[in-house]
C-alpha cells in the first residue's frame, strides 16, 4: 500500500512537471547538468527548503498550492514535504520542509545513460530496455505516458519525446 501511495504522489508530481515544461527560458551557468538516482544538478532529495533555495538558479517561485519551488530559468521543480497545503496521499506535513521529488524539463540535464528531457523515446528505450516500468495515467488530461526505473521518472509526450525527468523515492 505504501508503494501505491508513493507512485500516486509521483504520478501527480510528474504530471505537473510535464505541464510546467512549456514556455520557459534556457538555463545559463548550470552547476551540474547531471541526473542521478538522488539528485538533479545540485539539488538532492532530502535537502531542506533553505538548502534548495541556495542551490537553485534564481529567480525561484514558491508554489504554495502544489508545495513546490520552481526555477523557470533553470527549468527545475522541487516538491517539498513540509507545511504547505498539499492534496492527496502525501506524507505527513512537517515544519522543516525537505525535497521529496525533483523534476526537470531542461534538455541540458541527462542521466549517465544520456537520456534527458527532449530525448527520443527510442533512445530512452535503448538505454533502459526492459528495466522501464510504465505507470497508467488515463484519468489525466493530455495523457502523458510515464515510466520509471528505480528512483528515476520519465514523462513521454505525444511526439514520443521525453518531457520531464524526475527523481523521487518510490519504495
Amino acid at each position: 500500500m505504501k508503494r501505491i501511495a508513493s507512485v500516486a504522489v509521483f504520478v501527480v508530481a510528474a504530471y505537473f512537471a510535464f505541464v510546467a515544461g512549456s514556455g520557459t527560458v534556457y538555463a545559463d551557468g548550470l552547476a551540474s547538468p547531471e541526473i542521478t538516482t538522488t539528485k538533479i544538478g545540485g539539488v538532492q532529495l532530502g535537502m531542506t527548503e533553505a538548502q534548495v533555495r541556495a542551490v537553485m538558479q534564481k529567480p525561484i517561485r514558491l508554489d504554495v498550492r502544489q508545495g513546490r519551488l520552481v526555477s523557470a530559468r533553470g527549468r527545475i521543480a522541487v516538491y517539498l514535504h513540509g507545511p504547505y497545503p498539499l492534496h492527496g496521499p502525501y506524507p505527513k506535513q512537517t515544519t522543516n520542509p525537505r525535497a521529496l521529488a525533483l523534476f526537470t524539463w531542461n534538455p541540458t540535464f541527462q542521466t549517465s545513460k544520456g537520456v534527458g528531457p527532449c530525448s527520443t523515446f527510442g533512445a530512452h528505450k535503448a538505454a533502459y530496455g526492459s528495466l522501464l516500468k510504465a505507470v497508467s495515467v488515463v484519468h489525466l488530461p493530455h495523457r502523458p505516458r510515464i515510466y520509471y526505473v528505480g528512483n528515476l521518472v520519465f514523462t513521454v509526450d505525444g511526439q514520443a519525446r521525453v518531457g520531464a525527468v524526475g527523481v523521487t523515492r518510490l519504495a
